[in-house]
């Protein structure tokens, strides 16, 4: 049976929800408010910001748990 890393479930999650949000962010864009959508607007760094920087977050820790571990 294939042993599964916690850093590669970890990877898979974050690029997930990278991609989610990215998806969200872009439909929100184009159909619902295009002002609150916009990275280069206050409202966006209030409302996706938080979002991104914490599939970021998963990301790197996700990348730091594999340089780390140990075969």
């Amino acid at each position: 049976m294939k042993k599964i890393r916690l850093n590669s479930i970890l990877s898979f999650i974050a690029i997930i929800g990278l991609l989610i949000n990215l998806a969200l962010n872009l439909y929100a864009y184009f159909y619902i408010d295009p002002l609150s959508s916009s990275p280069l607007e206050e409202g966006w760094w209030t409302v996706w910001l938080p979002s991104y920087l914490v599939w970021m977050l998963f990301l790197t820790v996700a990348s730091f748990l594999g340089v780390k571990r140990k075969d």
